[in-house]
């Protein structure tokens, strides 16, 4: 019987609410797919409304993590790289993305929004971001993140020929092949993502949401790395997850901002993600 090979997942871990890794792990298991994981950091809560949280380093443990999984034999057919705040352990992230077994590389390079840095995010950590990007098939910045890497003035509705450009750019941050799609867009009073499908332009866009919803972008690059995994196609796979996240919060809406940090409402997302996989469980 031949080993089935597991996704990576690194990013945080947050002990409370259903973001990150606590999301991407669900997401992963309702599509059967099997999982490794990385912590990048432990925290008692998410970074936004909950204060300072507790912050556990976890790089002493990622190494010995590796070598074990070395000594085991453990096999990893793609790597799924959100947010972290450890520069210690930039090597080991550049280390798995240039394993020859894998079939999937995906950085969601998570630094920062709304023109701005997140909390304790320098430009060292842009450097480390630009670098893993490097050896990354597919790429999610939001808006202020695309223009972040590629040096590119910040604009908060830019026009499709600066999208396009954008996006451009981004791909020559990557292998030949690359991929990027940008969330956050905002076009006509409507907000989602776009991407480049033969030098074309496409976009999936809803109609804006009032308010923050922490996590959504973490729930974007989980759901659209397990598109991928199961080969749907590029365009597909975009289509799938911003849908999927589309209405998702949607049924979030009336929520208060003390309950929206806690996450993304798996218990809505799940059930649907689910019955879209139904008619390619059958084939």
């Amino acid at each position: 019987m031949v080993e089935e090979s597991h996704l990576l997942i690194a990013e945080d871990f947050s002990a409370v609410g259903q973001l990150s890794m606590t999301a991407a792990l669900p997401i992963m298991a309702a599509m059967a797919i099997p999982t490794a994981s990385w912590p990048t950091s432990l925290l008692s809560t998410q970074t936004e409304g909950f204060g300072l949280p507790r912050h556990l380093e976890t790089k002493t443990w990622i190494e010995q993590t590796q070598k074990h999984w070395q000594q085991v034999g453990l096999k990893l057919g793609g790597v799924l790289i959100g947010y972290f705040d450890q520069e210690e352990i930039v090597q080991q992230l550049w280390q798995q993305l240039g394993l020859p077994s894998l079939q999937l590389r995906v950085v969601d390079p998570v630094m920062a929004d709304e023109g701005k840095f997140y909390p304790k995010i320098t430009a060292r950590h842009l450097q480390s971001l630009k670098r893993l990007c490097q050896r990354a098939d597919v790429i999610t910045p939001n808006l202020t993140e695309a223009s972040l890497l590629t040096g590119a003035s910040y604009l908060a509705c830019p026009d499709e020929s600066a999208l396009v450009k954008l996006l451009k750019n981004l791909s020559s941050l990557q292998p030949s092949n690359g991929k990027a799609v940008i969330t956050g867009v905002v076009k006509n009073q409507q907000i989602g993502c776009c991407w480049l499908e033969e030098d074309q332009l496409k976009m999936a866009i809803y109609p804006c949401l009032p308010g923050h919803f922490y996590g959504s972008g973490d729930v974007f690059a989980a759901l659209l790395t397990g598109f991928l995994w199961k080969k749907l196609s590029w365009s597909a796979a975009v289509q799938q997850a911003a849908t999927l996240l589309y209405e998702t919060l949607s049924q979030q809406v009336n929520q208060s901002p003390q309950q929206r940090r806690f996450g993304i409402d798996l218990g809505y997302l799940l059930p649907r993600l689910l019955k879209t996989l139904m008619p390619t469980a059958d084939n």
